[in-house]
């Protein structure tokens, strides 16, 4: 799927908001479309975002439509793909040719009759904005950009290297104010001469820099221009998003809170990123949504910064479910939550199970049908890291089930009441576990082995809480759509490799598309990795990324480096030393697959790791 968004730098990425219903809403419908959509659960993705734009009274960026467009054609409903299509292209004036040209997910599309008058509509687009670009500024600004940035891409690497206050880090910066001081020269005469022109006459990176250089510029300059700004925002010259920035650094200048939560300061004494003091804090994210921000938590995620919970805000309940054996929840869905099961107090029935008694107190239950054949593997994840969850599951296609369960007449294929609180106390089916049944107890895993299933048969999953104050959990099918990865989930790791074996893929290592903000699914291989490492004090290791070869290298060597540091940072929250651990980013160097595939170019998007001393 490709984005459309105009990416300036990382602490511009997010959804824009077209919200007429709550922002907040509409992007975790977006996100929540995102995840089915990476899942291969294609019809449920483009059913999610028909559920946001319908939501939001039918409006929408090109960039959702756009996304929409392509599980809808991955789904096998052309009609809804072009509708979509249609939107961004006839009423949107999209322009990028080629990409929609060379999208894999659009390929279905490729012979149906509409296909290629849709492309000349597009081509014509193209052709119409490339006359209004005047080439000779936007090679200009090209320029500028790659003198503002490449000194500050080394600041992490010399920062981690040598330290906050170190020569090398001040020659580094040396370096950056004497490119910001030309680069302000050439901008400020452009900005004096032109004004703050727009993507349609500079391109989206020619006007991407006239921000950055004013944005890296004085507090006077940035003052200066300031008004401007807020002038070409208003005439569609410039993004909202990037005026924010601007907004908050002279806010900054001048003494003041910032406005947006954009800016992040560095201890000088301990080399700790912090956010500068916000002005209502409480209000915040409704700022940021409406100019096009991610949520703050989500943004200083980058950063490892954990915001303090807000007093003021209350907190959103999952959805309480008590079966009691009169009801069982049916479930289409790949992801399940979340919901609790804690608020009453639940028919109490024991079990006879394999290792004694199992007792059901607080119980929510499921019940699916398989698709195909296949083998069933599932994450059950408590909201709040240390809860305790049980769950038995079992197969029966009676009628009464729920009753002939409830008198131990129909036993369980497969059950877990251990907890591993190291894991953060995840349960389910793995493919690393050994045992088909845990009983009671702390043990080294929270799970039990895969369940092989067939097409038709019907499951009946119970899950009960062990504490009374538990936050509730979200279930994670892996294998239940016929379109699922057969296997999604890591494989364990029983033995450390010797150095200079090959490196080892982390298979189930996901990052939210374009970006660095690690999905919560990628806990269980990291949480694999740090027990390695724990067990091996001595081992040090280099992680590193990999992307596809879509877009420009530069862009996704820096993507798969941002990347991979994210993985050490995750290594270091975990306890794991620092000094143990380097990382590095590939961009699309190091293929494994053909990048001629969607299906290639998915193995290429990759983290492994290397290990350099056992």
């Amino acid at each position: 799927m490709k984005k459309l968004i105009f990416i300036l730098l990382f602490v511009l990425t997010g959804v824009a908001s077209y919200a007429q219903i709550s922002p907040d809403r509409y992007n975790e419908l977006l996100k929540k479309a995102d995840r089915f959509y990476r899942l291969k659960n294609y019809k449920t993705s483009a059913q999610t975002y028909s559920q946001a734009f319908k939501l939001n009274r039918w409006k929408a960026s090109s960039n959702d439509r756009y996304n929409a467009a392509c599980v809808w054609a991955l789904a096998g409903v052309p009609d809804s793909a072009f509708f979509q299509l249609n939107e961004i292209i006839k009423k949107g004036n999209y322009t990028n040719y080629e990409g929609i040209k060379t999208d894999h997910d659009l390929k279905s599309l490729q012979n149906d009759k509409r296909w290629k008058p849709l492309l000349e509509i597009v081509q014509q687009n193209a052709k119409k904005a490339e006359a209004k670009l005047n080439k000779p500024l936007i090679s200009e600004l090209d320029s500028i950009n790659v003198d503002d940035q490449q000194y500050r891409s080394r600041i992490d690497d010399i920062k981690s290297a040598y330290g906050i206050n170190s020569k090398e880090m001040k020659e580094l910066w040396d370096k950056i104010n004497k490119a910001d001081s030309i680069n302000l020269i050439k901008v400020k005469a452009i900005l004096d001469r032109d004004g703050w022109l727009g993507p349609d006459i500079v391109g989206n990176a020619g006007n991407t820099t006239l921000f950055l250089v004013i944005q890296h510029s004085d507090q006077q300059t940035q003052e200066k221009y300031l008004p401007v700004m807020r002038e070409a925002v208003k005439k569609g010259n410039a993004q909202a998003s990037a005026l924010a920035l601007l907004e908050d650094r002279v806010a900054i200048g001048q003494g003041k809170k910032q406005i947006y939560g954009s800016q992040i300061i560095t201890d000088p004494k301990t080399g700790k990123d912090t956010l500068s003091p916000i002005e209502d804090f409480a209000n915040v994210d409704k700022r940021r949504a409406a100019v096009g921000l991610q949520p703050l938590q989500e943004y200083v995620n980058y950063w490892g910064i954990v915001l303090k919970p807000r007093a003021q805000k209350k907190e959103t309940n999952p959805v309480y479910l008590n079966g009691d054996f009169e009801t069982a929840t049916e479930i289409h869905d790949s992801i399940v939550g979340p919901v609790n099961v804690c608020k009453g107090t639940g028919t109490h029935v024991d079990f006879t199970l394999p290792y004694g008694y199992g007792e059901l107190v607080n119980s929510a239950w499921f019940k699916f049908t398989m698709e195909v054949d296949t083998t069933l593997v599932f994450d059950i994840v408590p909201n709040y890291p240390h809860d305790d969850y049980d769950f038995l599951l079992f197969k029966c296609a009676d009628k009464d089930c729920m009753n002939k369960i409830s008198k131990n007449e129909v036993k369980a294929d497969r059950f877990c009441y251990s907890v591993d609180l190291e894991k953060n106390s995840s349960t389910g089916l793995s493919e690393s576990a050994t045992a088909m049944y845990l009983g009671a107890g702390l043990a080294s895993s929270g799970y039990v082995t895969p369940l092989p299933v067939k097409a038709g048969e019907t499951y009946y999953l119970m899950v009960a809480c062990g504490y009374p104050n538990s936050k509730g959990f979200t279930i994670y099918f892996y294998n239940y759509w016929p379109n699922k990865p057969k296997k999604l989930k890591s494989p364990p790791i029983k033995k450390a490799p010797l150095p200079g074996n090959k490196p080892i893929v982390l298979e189930n290592v996901l990052f939210e598309s374009d970006k660095t903000i690690l999905l919560k699914e990628s806990d269980v291989a990291l949480d694999r990795l740090v027990e390695l490492l724990q067990k091996n004090k001595n081992m040090t290791i280099e992680i590193r990324g990999h992307t596809d070869n879509t877009g420009d290298e530069k862009t996704n060597q820096k993507l798969s480096e941002a990347r991979a540091k994210k993985i050490v940072d995750y290594l270091v929250s975990k306890k794991v030393e620092k000094e143990r651990l380097s990382y590095k980013g590939l961009g699309s160097t190091q293929p494994i697959a053909s990048n001629d595939t969607e299906e290639g170019k998915k193995k290429n998007r990759r983290v492994e790791f290397v290990i350099l001393k056992k």
